[in-house]
């Protein structure tokens, strides 16, 4: 995988949280949104997400789509 890293989180008011970190820079950036398709099209206008591998993508593709599922069925997520 990249040298940057992402988590993903469900918020006290049912929005999923993606932070993606860089390793050379202090402040993640922050993206927050009640669905993950929301997620994807904001990823897609942030330049900063262009520099992730296509393995890193589908990663989080598979674990935004698991949080939403968390929200809907109203269950604990835990990232891989």
């Amino acid at each position: 995988m990249d040298c940057n890293y992402c988590l993903i989180s469900i918020t006290q008011k049912l929005n999923i949280s993606l932070y993606l970190f860089f390793s050379k820079d202090n402040y993640p950036i922050c993206i927050t949104a009640r669905r993950s398709n929301d997620i994807y099209h904001l990823m897609s206008l942030h330049k900063s997400f262009d520099f992730l591998s296509i393995e890193h993508c589908l990663y989080l593709g598979r674990e935004l789509y698991k949080a939403e599922l968390a929200l809907v069925f109203n269950q604990e997520y835990v990232q891989n």
